[in-house]
Parts: C-alpha cells; sequence; structure tokens
C-alpha cells in the first residue's frame, strides 16, 4: 500500500487511482509541482508574468480623484479609456501563461513568440494608460487630478514591454 499525495488515503499496490479521491496514483501519475514548472521558465517571462499581475491589482487603484463641493470622486482603470489597458494586460497575461507550457494559450498564439506577444501587450497597456491621461486632463476643466494608480500602471506598462523587449533582443 501506498497513500495519495492528493487525499493522504490509502491506495492499493497496483491502483492507477486513488479510490478515495480519483487522483492519479502510481507510474502515471504528474508529479509536476509549482516550483517545477516555474523552474523551466526563464527570469524574464516570470518578471513579465509578475508585473502583468501588477497592472491587473492597479486597474482597481483610482485613475483620477476630483473633489467638487466638498464631495471626493475618484475613477479606477475600467473607465474611459482604461479598457485599453485592460487589453494590454490580457494580452502580455496570455503570453506569460503559454511559456508556463498552459495548452489553450499556446495554441492561439500560432507559434508567434511569447516574449513580443508580452511586448506589445505592455505597450497596449501603455497606450490606454496614456490615453486616458490625456482624456481626463482635457475634459476634467481642473477639478481633478490624476492619481497613483495611473502613474503606477503607466510604469509597470513600461516594464512590461521593456523587459520582454530586452529579453527577446537577448535571445535573438
Amino acid at each position: 500500500m501506498s497513500t495519495c499525495a492528493s487525499c493522504r488515503a490509502d491506495v492499493p499496490a497496483g491502483a492507477s487511482f486513488c479510490p478515495s479521491c480519483g487522483a492519479q496514483h502510481g507510474q502515471g501519475a504528474s508529479t509536476t509541482d509549482l516550483k517545477a514548472l516555474l523552474d523551466r521558465v526563464p527570469i524574464a517571462n516570470r518578471v513579465v508574468g509578475v508585473v502583468t499581475l501588477l497592472v491587473f491589482i492597479l486597474m482597481f487603484l483610482p485613475w483620477y480623484s476630483a473633489t467638487v463641493y466638498g464631495i471626493s470622486v475618484s475613477i479606477d482603470g475600467y473607465h474611459r479609456w482604461g479598457w485599453v489597458t485592460f487589453v494590454g494586460m490580457l494580452i502580455a497575461g496570455t503570453a506569460a501563461v503559454a511559456t508556463l507550457g498552459v495548452n489553450a494559450p499556446s495554441r492561439a498564439m500560432r507559434g508567434r513568440l511569447p516574449l513580443q506577444l508580452a511586448m506589445v501587450g505592455g505597450l497596449v497597456e501603455v497606450l490606454g494608460a496614456v490615453a486616458f491621461l490625456i482624456d481626463v486632463s482635457s475634459s476634467a476643466n481642473d477639478i481633478g487630478s490624476p492619481s497613483v494608480g495611473l502613474f503606477l500602471a503607466l510604469i509597470a506598462g513600461l516594464g512590461t514591454a521593456g523587459v520582454a523587449y530586452r529579453a527577446s533582443a537577448l535571445r535573438k
């Protein structure tokens, strides 16, 4: 008898699946854990993934704040031109996931290099942040100001594009 790695139940010798939870067991079992998965991904691709996740989080922070008659209002990155940054984040995120060997994004890319796609995603993130900044600055009539989320998203987008560009240039 051996023990199931998933549920710690006893598994009879020679069994292919755990009788308790149904997890694959024996020689056919997948022993890939997160550390082994990340070890085969180059550091530049990991950085692109982390920065893309950071852009996702920054989308929820205030991108623009205004105070009128004592009432404070803020707009996050999912309004106005922020959707362009969101699309860029999805593009860069797909590239980052494809480097992990996940089949669906890898097939969707059809041979395109993930770092080049991440670079395009980063540039689209920057484009969305700049378009948002121009839009709110030209239509706000000086009653508010851009907030920290916008500037951090802009820096993160530049980071995504820069790391992806540098890594793809070094691979040539």
